[in-house]
């Protein structure tokens, strides 16, 4: 078996299991996009045409901020989509 990487269970300082990167990878929201994932896989591309066809127009007035803003016009509609896949069919099959 392979030692070292950046594995959660490869040996730290002293054995100890720990640190900013476990901590990290454990934090819930990084968890909850996880088991999100597939399904904001699936639907992403759907909100990705919408943006690109309606971005410029909903983003006008953000100025300078107009891509963060397009850039959540796709990632929250498609975090939802996924939590809507997972609870409604991928968690119950």
């Amino acid at each position: 078996m392979p030692r070292g990487g950046l594995s959660p269970h490869s040996p730290r300082r002293g054995g100890q299991r720990g640190g900013r990167l476990f901590s990290f990878l454990r934090s819930r929201a990084l968890v909850s996009v996880g088991r999100y994932s597939y399904g904001m896989y699936v639907f992403h591309m759907f909100f990705a045409l919408f943006t690109a066809a309606w971005g410029k127009r909903i983003t006008a007035p953000f100025g300078d901020a107009r891509m963060l803003a397009c850039a959540l016009l796709m990632i929250a509609p498609s975090y939802a989509a996924g939590f809507l896949s997972y609870c409604m069919y991928e968690k119950h099959t």
